[in-house]
């Protein structure tokens, strides 16, 4: 059953022999903090694609080879769910050059490292057989700051395609907005053109949140905490945090200085150390 179902999948798209040509792994590679996940998230969103996602978190343990096994359960879990439910699917593997890459000069990195890179080009090689069962093709988009890190292997043509994400600054707002259509109104959202200039999207995102705490102490100033509980439950718009208006411009503003203060304050990433 398993077998016809793959099938089926695979004619009903079109694919045929073709998509065995093309790179199973799509690496985006780009700056800190330039919204590559928000991107992902919202282009899979908009086409409908359930996404299975590893983190670095996923990728690291103390027991000797369980990063392989977790990367070989998530593939085939999307891939069943592929089959199963009849839809798109796509596996997300975050900072890859931080699970995988290396760091120092000479490094070979440890034995769960390269278990892991195995584990992936065994995959990219061999995407319709896993550990002796028929899966189906499930394409695996990686993020990573820093490509050059990767063991060569893994990046090579049929493996892996990469593509660079550099936003411009229109990119940026655009992405910006996104985030914080659903807390600001249009206005609002107009007025941060001009201190947004040299923002990034983990900018944006630290807006809304320092956006939604500040709300929240407001609201919770003048109610008690069962009453807050309460009106959240039947959701009230008065305290959701979410809804035009709900921002006003004292809250707004001092959000603002607090982004710009936080960006004064040079944090080093990944990349930089």
């Amino acid at each position: 059953q398993a077998e016809d179902g793959i099938r089926d999948v695979e004619r009903s798209r079109g694919l045929g022999d073709v998509y065995k040509r093309q790179e199973l792994i799509l690496a985006i590679a780009g700056k800190f903090g330039v919204g590559k996940s928000v991107i992902i998230a919202e282009l899979c969103r908009r086409l409908k694609i359930k996404v299975f996602r590893l983190s670095i978190t996923e990728l690291t343990s103390q027991w000797e080879g369980e990063s392989a096994k977790a990367v070989a359960r998530k593939y085939y879990q999307a891939s069943k769910t592929q089959v199963e439910e009849g839809i798109g699917c796509c596996l997300i593997i975050e900072d890859l050059d931080m699970s995988i890459g290396s760091h120092r000069e000479f490094s070979s990195g440890t034995m769960n490292t390269q278990f892991l890179i195995n584990e992936i080009m065994e995959i990219a090689d061999n995407p319709t057989q896993l550990c002796g069962e028929k899966t189906t093709r499930v394409p695996i988009i990686a993020t990573a700051n820093d490509l050059t890190k990767l063991y060569g292997a893994v990046t090579r043509p049929r493996r892996m395609r990469a593509w660079t994400y550099e936003p411009s600054d229109e990119e940026i707002f655009e992405v910006g907005r996104h985030i914080l259509e659903d807390i600001l109104i249009p206005e609002q959202i107009a007025e941060l053109k001009a201190p947004a200039a040299s923002w990034k999207p983990a900018h944006f995102g630290q807006l809304k949140t320092i956006l939604q705490e500040k709300l929240l102490e407001k609201q919770c100033r003048f109610m008690t905490a069962a009453d807050y509980i309460y009106a959240a439950v039947n959701n009230d718009p008065a305290v959701s945090g979410l809804g035009e208006g709900i921002i006003d411009n004292d809250i707004f503003a001092e959000a603002i200085r607090e982004v710009g203060n936080c960006q004064k304050t040079r944090q080093t990433s990944y990349v930089d150390s």
